[in-house]
């Protein structure tokens, strides 16, 4: 059986500035780094993992790139993953 775990980004400038991110490339927060590391840590140690897969946006990326060397796999970057595009509301405040 396979299982999909699901992981969403930590917390991004956006979400510290009450934005709309959509698909606009935030970057995350000292915090969200943070966040990161533990999640990390917290899936190494609870899930057997064999792929990793992340959307494109700098904080996917940079969420996922953490858990991906603590496990030792490399990071398949897939724009499809991105969250929807928001129009005229991308980085708008919320």
């Amino acid at each position: 059986m396979t299982t999909l775990l699901l992981l969403r980004h930590g917390t991004s400038v956006n979400n510290t500035e009450r934005r709309f991110s959509g698909q606009f490339d935030t970057p995350l927060t000292e915090q969200g780094r943070l966040q990161a590391a533990e999640a990390g840590e917290y899936i190494l140690k609870s899930f057997p993992v064999t792929a990793v897969y992340a959307s494109d946006l700098t904080r996917a990326r940079d969420t996922v790139t953490p858990v991906a060397q603590a496990l030792g796999l490399p990071v398949t970057l897939d724009p499809a993953l991105r969250e929807v595009d928001l129009g005229d509301f991308t980085n708008q405040p919320i």
